[in-house]
This record gives structure tokens, C-alpha cells and sequence, in this order.
């Protein structure tokens, strides 16, 4: 194991010794640049809920933004926070990059905020956004200390042991249905099942962006039902709000989209079944199930979806071999391809999963573009198919 990773595990394993020496804050405001104990050269972004107690011991989100923008990932969480008490943290250093970079910047925070505010060591969460996302469920995964993670946008980083297995935390998914990364968070869901792990995924009408604060606050709605649960007696007043809550809004979905509605009922069975009655939503989960229409629409689903990746791994392997032998990049076949898709597939859930495909390849090149290449063929290439993107998308 690498020294950053014995570091943020020796870290984290010593957190429970921590003293606190808080400082004051003002509350209800973003505060940017607090630096990171003596270090100069790294900060975070604090929002403290206007509830918050020096003295009180708080619940903490910590929050990684791809590109370091510490107040763009602090503001989807202020309504949360309010609701919650939750503590949001956001460093100003660690953004899409190596892995051991991060875990580095990572311990450096964790040492500091441990160190200066009073946390629930049961009610601590990480956060982040498509990197940021892979991120905090890396140090999740390697450490097994955070209660959960909010993952938005993207799933799991590819690195040796950064793939949840046997660790327990809770794990929440947003997603926009027309995210390049809907698929393989969809498909997360599938292996979290099996390793028995508690999760959902919220989906929302987009791209890939963070996700606005009502989803966000939904998200810590179901994070707080599973903390409760797990409590000798859990606060059943509060739990029956979000019962009701969440049962009229799910009984106000409409049958248009089907899926959608089946996967709310679904929640909150599996959310709420230990704690309430939830005998009349099982049947009502059933028959919709059961319907002609859901079976219709999970079907398609599945056939686009499958489509999907193999159109991806398609369009994808042509943007590499494009770039390795830039000069002949052929661009009409972009535009045939696509537009050849674009014709073809009319429906609303094939749009969108044209859009994901091309935003795909469109965040591939911009990445490259704005990144680590010198090379003079390769950087015309990519502003070349940049230019023509727009275009193509559906």
C-alpha cells in the first residue's frame, strides 16, 4: 500500500483521539480560503447551518468538486444543511487528478477539521461530483470509517481496491437521465445489490451537472431514514414525516414515466418497511410492476441501454484511433454516424441516449483538448471535432 493510503487510513483511524479547539465561524455563509492548518498552499470552503453549536457536537458532509470550484460544490448542499446541522466542507485543492494526490490533500483536510470542530464519528459523509464522485467513494471504500456517500454523477474509480465490497456505508446515487455516466451508475445498482450494501440511485432530468438542492435534500432524506434505523430508538416522529412526505409525492407521480414511478414505490417500501405499515405501498408497488406498461418500458430500457454500450465502445474506439493518427481523422463520418443514429431512433429515450453518447465523446475531447497535449495534429484534431459536436448532437 502506498504511503498517501497509510496515511489517510492512519489518519482516519485516529480520529476518535482527536481534541477539538474550534474556532468561530459566522454561520449561514459560505466561507471560502480557510487554509488547511500551517500549509499556505491548500484551503477549504466552510458552511456552518445557522444551528450550529461550538460546543454541540455536528454531522459532516465533505464535499469534492472535480474542478476544485469549492463554493459551486458547497451551494447544492446549503438547504440540506439547514435541514440536517450538517457541517459542509469543501476543498479548494483536490480535483480530477491522481488518486494519490488527492488522498493526500484529503488527509491534510481530515486532520484539520477533526481537529478543530466537534463531529458525530457516526454521522460523517462524503460527497463529490463525476471525479469528485469516484473520489469519495475511493476514500470511503479504503477507510470503511464514513457513514455514507452521495454520489453524483459517477460511480467507482477504477484503481486496485477502490471498489466497495465488504466495507458498510450507505450509498445514494443522483444521475441525470441524459449523463454520459447514467448507464454505469444504472448498472451500480445491480452490483451493490449483490454485495448487500444499502443503496438507490435518485435520477433527475439533465446532463452531467451536479445535482440542484431539492435532490440533494432528498438524497440526505433517505441517508438520515438509514442512520435512524439503525439507532435502539430511532426518532419516529421525524421518520413518519418523511413517511408521509414521501408518500404523497410518490402517489403524485404520474404513469408517464412508469419506471421512474416503479423505482419511488420501490424505495420506499425498502426505506420505510422496518419502521411503518407499508402492506397497501407493496400491493401498489406489485401492480405496477405486474402492468403491461412497466413491462413495455423495462424492456426498452434494457434493449437501449444494451445498445447503448456497444454504440459507445464503438464511438470511443474510433475517437482513439482518430487521435493517434490525427491527419486522417475523417469528420463526415461523425456526422453520418450520428446523424444516421439520430434519424433512426425517434423516441424520447433514444434522444437522450444519443445525448449521453455525445456528450460523451464531447467530454473525451474537451478533456484532452484543455489537458496534457502537446502535440500539434492531435490538439487541431480535437478543436476540429470540438467545432462540429455541437452539430451533431441530438
Amino acid at each position: 500500500m502506498s504511503g498517501s493510503k497509510l496515511y489517510l487510513l492512519f489518519t482516519i483511524c485516529l480520529w476518535a483521539f482527536f481534541g477539538t479547539a474550534q474556532k468561530s465561524f459566522q454561520k449561514g455563509v459560505v466561507i471560502d480560503s480557510i487554509p488547511v492548518g500551517q500549509n499556505a498552499q491548500e484551503s477549504f470552503a466552510l458552511y456552518l447551518p445557522k444551528t450550529f453549536e461550538v460546543n454541540t457536537q455536528s454531522s459532516i458532509i465533505f464535499i469534492f468538486e472535480p474542478a476544485a470550484r469549492s463554493k459551486i460544490g458547497i451551494q447544492p448542499f446549503i438547504d440540506a444543511s439547514e435541514k440536517y446541522g450538517h457541517i459542509l466542507v469543501c476543498s479548494n485543492n483536490s480535483k480530477n487528478g491522481p488518486y494519490e494526490q488527492n488522498f493526500g490533500i484529503a488527509s491534510r483536510l481530515f486532520d484539520h477539521v477533526f481537529s478543530n470542530f466537534s463531529i458525530k464519528a457516526d454521522e460523517m459523509y462524503l460527497t463529490g461530483f463525476s471525479g469528485g464522485s469516484r473520489l469519495a467513494s475511493s476514500i470511503a471504500t479504503l477507510t470503511d470509517r464514513f457513514a455514507g456517500v452521495i454520489a453524483c454523477g459517477a460511480g467507482f474509480s477504477s484503481g486496485a481496491g477502490h471498489r466497495p465490497s465488504f466495507q458498510n456505508f450507505d450509498y445514494v446515487g443522483l444521475c441525470g437521465d441524459e449523463d454520459f455516466n447514467f448507464r454505469e451508475m444504472y448498472e451500480n445498482q445491480n452490483y451493490l445489490d449483490i454485495m448487500n450494501f444499502d443503496q438507490t440511485l435518485f435520477t433527475f432530468s439533465g446532463g452531467h451537472r451536479w445535482p440542484d438542492n431539492d435532490n440533494i435534500v432528498r438524497a440526505c432524506d433517505w441517508l438520515f431514514v438509514q442512520h435512524e434505523k439503525k439507532k435502539v430508538s430511532p426518532d419516529k416522529t421525524r421518520l413518519n414525516t418523511l413517511f408521509e412526505e414521501e408518500k404523497a409525492r410518490v402517489s403524485g407521480l404520474s404513469n408517464q414515466n412508469i419506471l421512474l414511478k416503479a423505482h419511488a414505490y420501490q424505495r420506499l417500501v425498502l426505506l420505510f418497511g422496518s419502521v411503518f405499515d407499508v402492506q397497501n405501498l407493496e400491493k401498489e408497488y406489485g401492480k405496477i410492476i405486474n402492468s403491461k406498461e412497466y413491462k413495455t418500458a423495462s424492456k426498452l430500457q434494457n434493449t437501449i441501454l444494451k445498445q447503448e454500450g456497444a454504440l459507445t465502445s464503438r464511438f470511443v474506439k474510433r475517437w482513439q484511433a482518430d487521435l493517434m493518427n490525427p491527419t486522417n481523422a475523417d469528420y463526415s463520418w461523425w456526422e453520418k454516424e450520428f446523424d444516421k443514429l439520430t434519424q433512426k431512433n425517434a423516441s424520447e429515450e433514444n434522444q437522450k441516449m444519443v445525448r449521453r453518447i455525445t456528450s460523451n465523446i464531447g467530454a473525451l475531447t474537451y478533456e484532452r483538448f484543455y489537458g496534457d497535449t502537446n502535440n500539434a495534429p492531435q490538439k487541431e484534431h480535437l478543436q476540429t471535432l470540438l467545432s462540429i459536436l455541437p452539430k451533431i448532437k441530438a
